[in-house]
């Protein structure tokens, strides 16, 4: 079982990749400075394998399309028909944001 866990902040990505059946991370990244001149996609996978590019992102949906292609290059995710489930990240606002705003 894959699940891909996602942390989308306001100019990024954070995300993992994990083999819940091996208890172990497959890969992890960053998609940073989205919606910049100059953005970056960084990932690193379990078997040390790494690859880092520099190129414009324009929004959060093309830096997650970004991720997708590289990890189906380092061979880590066939498809997206692979992952059986996805987690993100939410942060709550307790006492000082009871609603959406």
């Amino acid at each position: 079982m894959r699940v891909l866990v996602l942390n989308l902040g306001s100019s990024s990505i954070k995300f993992q990749l994990f083999n819940m059946d091996k208890h172990m991370v497959l890969a992890k990244g960053l998609v940073e400075q989205i919606g910049e001149p100059e953005g970056k996609i960084s990932i690193s996978t379990s078997t040390k394998a790494s690859q880092s590019e520099t190129l414009k992102i324009t929004d959060h949906a093309h830096g997650l399309l970004k991720m997708q292609e590289k990890l189906q290059v380092m061979g880590v995710l066939k498809s997206l028909e692979h992952i059986d489930g996805v987690g993100h990240r939410v942060v709550q606002g307790g006492i000082y944001s009871s609603s959406p705003l």
